[in-house]
């Protein structure tokens, strides 16, 4: 499996549609955490400490040096050895998880919490596979339950957010986000959800209360002004854009192209630049992205289009009759077929 990374795979950052399209990958695996296999405390089953404790050591090595098939045969003996215990049940569920059988994880994790349900790994991994799988009210259940045994546990805070909201539980998702930030301040995807939460929330109501929704989005999103990663920037990038606030979109796009200067980037800071007033610099942002990439479709579009606009036809149409050629069939390739023909359609200028 998320999330893509350190944090469960629940707590993945939102895509983002952009203004010329961007699609962020999820972020997480079957957890770092999960992976490095830390023991889940199973003082709630003492009985079971001992047995089987050979395989289970095993697995966990295994485990650890990503060798999931051989922890799974350890695991699947240690669990036909003896059938409840908690500890084996849920590394068989991590095994099974890194091995791509998710119904299988999600079956152990179950059985896990069967047998102890203060299991708060078990619950964690369990949630996040079910929003993973379009499940947020399975979800909400499963991490509602682990948040009864460890109510400041920041993974299942998290994941509770984040199931409320796919379950369109919009207004009770805010207050959860808000109870997960104060658990784990520092976490930039988990304030980028929030923030893209807040941006929807603003979309969906009026008056005050979308302009202090607004407000409050923009406030999240500038909290993450200052990270290093140039992939949830692009994405902050396009949340400005969505609240019109475009001053904080080339903001967020001028730090991610220091960190990763491409032609994607560089045309959409000209597409923002070009709703601020004045001289902005939007041409020199499309043709920087061409230096980057020549066969960059949007880039060559939307400099036809600036030319357009700034009576250049001839070059304009040579970049228009690029991104009709490079895009194709696609829709911007056949806007830059109507915006062609547009052109050829004008009256031609009277001579004096």
């Amino acid at each position: 499996m998320i999330q893509k990374r350190p944090t469960p795979s629940a707590l993945r950052i939102v895509l983002a549609g952009a203004l010329v399209g961007l699609v962020l990958p999820t972020l997480g695996a079957c957890g770092s955490k999960q992976s490095e296999a830390p023991p889940p405390d199973t003082a709630q089953n003492p009985k079971h400490d001992q047995t089987s404790g050979d395989r289970i050591k095993r697995a966990e090595q295994f485990i650890q040096a990503k060798a999931f098939d051989a922890a799974r045969n350890e695991l699947n003996q240690a669990v036909a050895e003896d059938p409840h215990n908690a500890k084996a049940l849920f590394y068989l569920g991590v095994a099974s998880e890194a091995l791509g059988d998710a119904e299988g994880a999600k079956s152990n994790y179950r059985k896990a919490l069967g047998e102890n349900p203060k299991l708060v790994d078990a619950a964690q991994n369990l949630s996040a596979l079910l929003l993973d799988g379009g499940d947020p009210k399975s979800a909400l259940t499963v991490a509602e339950a682990g948040l009864a045994a460890e109510p400041n546990d920041p993974v299942l805070l998290q994941t509770r957010a984040l199931a409320l909201e796919g379950a369109g539980k919009r207004e009770e998702a805010r207050k959860a986000y808000q109870a997960a930030l104060q658990a784990s301040p520092k976490d930039s995807n988990l304030r980028f959800n929030y923030a893209h939460l807040l941006v929807d929330l603003s979309q969906r109501a009026q008056g005050d209360q979308a302009q202090k929704n607004k407000q409050d989005a923009i406030k999240q999103l500038e909290e993450l002004l200052n990270l290093e990663k140039a992939d949830v920037l692009t994405a902050v990038s396009t949340e400005f854009a969505k609240l019109s606030h475009f001053d904080g979109c080339v903001k967020a796009l001028d730090r991610a192209i220091k960190l990763k200067p491409d032609a994607e980037s560089f045309t959409k800071r000209g597409l923002c630049k070009h709703q601020v007033k004045g001289d902005t610099g939007e041409a020199q942002d499309y043709e920087q992205a061409l230096k980057s990439d020549a066969n960059y479709t949007p880039a060559h579009y939307y400099l036809g289009r600036f030319l357009v606009d700034a009576g250049k036809k001839t070059e304009a149409r040579d970049h228009l009759k690029k991104a009709a050629e490079l895009g194709g069939d696609t829709s911007i390739g056949k806007k830059a077929k109507e915006e062609l023909a547009r052109l050829d359609a004008a009256p031609a200028p009277k001579k004096k």
